[in-house]
């Protein structure tokens, strides 16, 4: 089992006072990089063992592992989480090897970055990360947006795009009558202006006003910094579109209800975890070999290197 989360468990006195997100995380991760199982009573002693509760109460330790198991079940009844992780009222097991669904080990890393940021820190490569993570959401928007078009726009070491050359791209796609004053609205070091996948809807009349979302990928902890990004005002002046265009933000967590609705204060359609791993799941799109080589390589360390 993995050790408890450095956040997301706060002291609880009288009642819980956990993240049930993080919990279910927490969960989730032991039972697929740990022993392949995770039982009640195991995490029940561990919060007695912690500084999680005020008193020794077992009664308290046991009503907040069940946050957990609910999670867990809640997640199962959404679909992202598949058939080899079975529950019962004691215990979570997860049968399958965690390079046989290599997104969804990916994805759960990516969440776990955050929830121990120590680990998080050995061998940290960002822009590699959110490279990959760019490459998933790239490869999985053929289930999230069914007969939509995908454009990967973001700049990274290994494609630094010119930003001129991107957004004239965009323009032809969109159909648009060509860019805005580029120079005039944006600043001479830019790179991607928040922006880092266009999911379009093209129709065979060669006008534009069609759905357009234009994605930023969050993988990290600054992803609350984010969520105004990109700016569809921006993005409609440069591209010169008859219509502002929708915005969204593609992340690796599981977000809840009120999570969403914070996320989606900056105008944005959400694709969380969930969303991402159900539809793959349902409409069957799987990864390319290639990038489930590249997850696997990268998560081979990390793995290794958990905090158990």
């Amino acid at each position: 089992m993995l050790r408890i989360p450095e956040i997301g468990f706060n002291r609880s006195v009288r009642k819980p006072n956990v993240n049930p997100q993080i919990f279910g995380d927490w969960v989730e991760a032991s039972a697929l990089f740990g022993d392949g199982e995770i039982r009640k009573g195991d995490i029940v002693d561990v919060l007695l063992d912690s500084q999680v509760l005020y008193e020794d109460s077992q009664e308290l330790a046991e009503e907040i592992t069940q946050i957990g198991w609910d999670v867990v079940e809640m997640r199962k009844r959404c679909g992202c989480i598949p058939e080899s992780l079975v529950t019962s009222q004691s215990l979570v097991k997860d049968t399958s090897n965690w390079d046989k669904w290599p997104v969804r080990s990916f994805l759960i890393l990516l969440s776990l970055t955050t929830l121990y940021p120590e680990w998080a820190s050995i061998d940290r490569n960002s822009t590699k990360q959110g490279d990959l993570f760019e490459s998933v959401v790239e490869e999985s928007c053929p289930a999230l947006l069914p007969d939509w078009e995908v454009y990967r726009s973001g700049w990274s070491p290994e494609n630094p795009i010119n930003f001129d050359s991107m957004v004239k791209d965009i323009c032809v796609r969109l159909n648009t009558n060509g860019p805005g004053n580029i120079k005039e609205l944006t600043s001479s070091n830019v790179k991607d202006a928040g922006l880092d996948i266009v999911c379009y809807r093209n129709y065979s009349d060669l006008n534009e006003a069609f759905p357009v979302i234009l994605l930023q990928c969050a993988s990290g902890k600054n992803r609350k910094q984010k969520i105004y990004e990109p700016s569809a005002k921006l993005w409609g002046k440069l591209l010169n579109t008859a219509i502002t265009p929708s915005t969204g933000m593609a992340l690796p967590f599981v977000i809840d209800r009120e999570g969403i609705k914070k996320i989606a204060e900056g105008n944005n359609i959400i694709f969380d975890r969930s969303r991402i791993l159900s539809t793959m799941t349902e409409r069957n799109i799987k990864l390319s070999d290639g990038l489930s080589s590249r997850l696997i390589k990268w998560m081979e360390q990390k793995i290794e290197n958990l905090p158990i």
